[in-house]
């Protein structure tokens, strides 16, 4: 019986843990969900530079690889710049759009 109540007690803590974090998030989302657009379009919209390598997908399109071991990269809108570097590092000035993960390319140019 004492086992019982432990395994309980035990199960509801980790409920517990494991759902806390998420109210704080979600009260903070329901307070201004307006009010973070703009934000989430601001960084959108921001023009950053990223370093990486091209790489040429299955599907015969060029992409910007950032790191290889988590597979983290972009797809690019200026598939005919990129080819001139494929498998080379480049140095990329582009805005990201993170629904799509495509990087709308500014500059391209070889990394030094």
């Amino acid at each position: 019986m004492k086992q019982r109540s432990i395994r309980k007690w035990v199960l509801a803590l980790a409920m517990a843990l494991c759902l806390a974090p998420l109210a704080p998030a979600v009260a903070a989302q329901n307070q201004n969900s307006s009010a973070q657009q703009p934000t989430a379009q601001q960084e959108q919209n921001a023009q950053k530079t990223y370093y990486g390598t091209i790489v040429k997908l299955q599907n015969g399109k060029f992409a910007l690889m950032i790191d290889p071991k988590t597979q983290k990269g972009y797809f690019l809108d200026d598939q005919k710049h990129a080819e001139k570097y494929a498998e080379k590092k480049v140095l990329v000035t582009g805005t990201v759009d993170s629904k799509t993960s495509m990087l709308h390319v500014i500059t391209m140019k070889p990394a030094s």
